[in-house]
């Protein structure tokens, strides 16, 4: 509910619908994502991501443990620091700020991701992203050599992350994995 209704710069006015699919539908395969519509730029955004889990669930596919593959495509306006909100960037109390917000850009993005976890706490993950980002509002990207500006730029990137937290238990939401 709190992610229907928000706005921004560079949407102005944006509605938004949000979806997933539990175990109810398959033991292994769930989808999820959302379209968003900004009624300033006119523009149609949104994810989806797909999931494949090697083990049945009960629910959802990040249940513990993980062994899941994953792809994913996201088309959406953000700002910077919006990649490090704990919380959905669409929550309309986030539409509120104490300062204005004008650095915005428009991200293209591509993951394939792999996350396998262990009984014992040990965890590791594959990830391979794309991404694009096209400056908006009054973003603006400059080149390291001063040599003018960009109005886009683009990215890959593959990481690989290992974890050990024995005895770590976790807290499933609607939305989210909570330790």
């Amino acid at each position: 509910i709190n992610t229907m209704m928000t706005s921004n710069r560079v949407d102005g006015f944006r509605l938004r619908a949000s979806a997933q699919t539990t175990a109810n539908l398959s033991k292994h395969l769930f989808f999820n994502g959302y379209a968003a519509y900004g009624f300033k730029d006119h523009r149609v955004k949104g994810k989806f991501e797909t999931i494949y889990s090697f083990d049945k669930k009960e629910d959802l596919a990040r249940e513990f443990p993980k062994n899941n593959l994953s792809a994913s495509f996201m088309y959406d306006v953000m700002s910077p620091s919006d990649q490090f909100l704990r919380t959905d960037k669409d929550n309309v109390f986030t539409s509120f700020k104490w300062t204005l917000v004008n650095q915005m850009m428009y991200v293209r993005e591509y993951q394939l991701k792999y996350e396998r976890e262990y009984n014992n706490g040990f965890s590791f993950n594959l990830r391979f992203r794309n991404s694009n980002r096209e400056a908006a509002d009054e973003m603006h990207f400059m080149r390291l050599n001063g040599d003018g500006e960009l109005s886009q730029f683009g990215t890959s990137e593959a990481t690989v992350g290992f974890r050990f937290a024995p005895g770590e238990t976790f807290v499933n939401t609607k939305q989210r994995r909570l330790p």
